[in-house]
């Protein structure tokens, strides 16, 4: 080739057509999943002693990652989230689906898609995940951790029919809780908690207590309980609850707090999902599992996720605690969302009306819908006077705003449950807790194992 030549081929367009390409999960049907999936092995210390040659082994080990994601679960969750909450709104919409007995996590969405467009409200901030591998601290659950309440009541011996007035407010002395070790919880200044409607009041068993989710008769259970035991619980069901005392973190939230059972812990919707999922599970826990194996470029496993299970309460526990939230659907309470099998659930709304919640499950599936006042920059705001889903939230209400997104995605992937009924519950406690004689089998404030006296006014 002459130098001319040369010069001609330089001069040459070679008629490239250019397209930026997606980086990332950007480009992936489901997105945060597959972010939730990169974090999750990002994590993995088996892949890599440091973080940076784990990165190197995923990114560039032309691996293949198996996943349990079903996409006709992921598309009924986009599909129940966006019709909940606009990806533009001053709130976070955020649902997962887990399968009780393998922990297996089936599907998870939000309302931001993920993108570097503010205005279009997207977002690279996963709420959907542990603070632990997210990027979001969570975001308060409310009346859902009751649950974990009313199972360590069921395993300590309290039968359902246990009762105690529970007016509209009371003044409990906090010195009145034991915490772990038997130990008088430290602060002695009275909580105040109240119901939130003023005609949920009077006399509460473990089963109206729970379905109508009266705070102050929930606040005297837990002086029953402990305080240790629910919150023991709910960390074994898979709550990444680390900070009991307030003061393993700058921010000095306090988690085992008398207040517990309404939900002051910031959660993810995966961990409130692979919690219930344990009850569905008749007591066995699994471990959320975003990934079942991964392969080298040549097909060879370099790894298997088998499912992590343990059992961490008594199956006649979950089986009683599964009867009385099945009331919580069947009365109503979750904006009567009838899937025509058997279905239990607990609504959560934060005092502050900052977030919402659903957490929902059937033997087949667990599902944990969210709708959590957020700013652009996802600090946490009220959600009343915010605009969700195109209308002005006024008197924000787990049944007003999750319960409907959690109903929306459980219709979307109902064919495919099997409708298997729960387990019944032992008949003659359930008789005794909603018979005609209110005071059969409670137990007084004064007998042995009983409450402290909270010095109940109204």
């Amino acid at each position: 080739m002459t130098a001319a030549d040369q010069q001609a081929a330089r001069a040459t367009g070679l008629d490239l057509r250019l397209s930026t390409t997606s980086n990332g999960c950007t480009s992936s049907i489901a997105a945060f999943y597959c972010d939730y999936v990169l974090r999750h092995l990002l994590a993995d210390p088996s892949l890599g002693e440091t973080e940076a040659e784990r990165r190197a082994l995923v990114y560039e080990g032309g691996l293949t990652i198996r996943t349990p994601l079903r996409l006709g679960h992921q598309a009924a969750a986009d599909d129940a989230v966006a019709e909940a909450v606009d990806p533009t709104d001053d709130a976070i919409g955020g649902l997962a689906m887990v399968e009780p007995g393998t922990g297996d996590v089936l599907a998870v969405a939000q309302s931001r898609p993920m993108g570097d467009d503010v205005d279009d409200g997207e977002t690279y901030l996963n709420y959907t995940i542990p603070q632990r591998l997210g990027d979001s601290a969570g975001f308060q659950a409310g009346s859902t951790f009751k649950a974990s309440v009313l199972a360590a009541a069921i395993e300590q011996g309290v039968p359902l029919s246990w009762g105690i007035d529970s007016p509209a407010r009371i003044s409990v002395p906090q010195s009145t809780f034991t915490d772990c070790g038997g130990e008088r919880y430290s602060a002695s200044a009275p909580w105040e908690p109240g119901n939130l409607s003023e005609s949920d009041s009077g006399f509460m068993t473990l089963v109206t207590g729970t379905r109508l989710s009266v705070n102050t008769f929930y606040a005297q259970l837990t002086q029953r309980t402990g305080l240790c035991a629910p919150y023991e619980l709910a960390r074994s069901m898979g709550v990444e609850l680390d900070n009991p005392t307030g003061v393993e973190e700058a921010s000095g939230l306090a988690e085992r707090v008398p207040s517990f059972s309404l939900g002051v812990a910031n959660v993810s919707p995966v961990e409130m999902a692979e919690a219930y999922a344990t009850f569905a599970a008749r007591g066995t826990h699994c471990s959320a599992r975003p990934v079942t194996a991964i392969a080298d470029a040549a097909g060879n496993v370099l790894k298997e996720y088998a499912p992590r299970c343990e059992r961490v309460m008594q199956p006649e526990t979950a089986d009683a605690v599964n009867e009385v939230l099945s009331g919580v659907i069947d009365g109503g309470f979750a904006s009567a969302q009838d899937l025509g099998i058997d279905a239990a659930g607990k609504t959560g709304t934060t005092q502050s009306a900052r977030s919402v919640w659903f957490v929902g499950y059937t033997p087949d599936l667990a599902t944990s819908a969210m709708v959590a006042g957020a700013n652009e920059l996802g600090s946490p705001v009220p959600l009343d006077g915010v605009r969700v889903g195109g209308a002005t939230v006024t008197g924000a209400s787990a049944s007003r705003y999750a319960a409907p997104m959690w109903g929306d995605a459980m219709r979307g992937v109902r064919g495919t449950l099997s409708g298997t009924a729960f387990v019944p519950s032992d008949p003659a406690s359930l008789r005794a807790a909603v018979g005609p004689t209110r005071l059969q089998g409670s137990v007084p404030l004064d007998a042995p194992g009983g409450p402290p006296d909270p010095r109940v006014r109204r």
